[in-house]
């Protein structure tokens, strides 16, 4: 089963967050992205283990 990579719009609605965190986030390499030239994009189900795992660690910025 492939899995579709979401844009940064996509991607912030499904953590709840504005474009702009995880913009920051992303450049803090603190959350999973794939970058294709200048093109962000992530993957749902990595966004969700990553959102999990932060859950559990209590804390977003490590």
């Amino acid at each position: 089963m492939e899995t579709m990579l979401v844009d940064r719009k996509q991607a912030a609605r499904l953590l709840g967050i504005s474009v702009a965190l995880l913009g920051k986030l992303t450049a803090m390499k603190q959350i999973p992205h794939v970058r294709l030239g200048k093109i962000f994009r992530f993957d749902p189900i990595r966004i969700k283990e990553w959102l999990t795992d932060q859950q559990n660690t209590n804390t977003i910025f490590k």
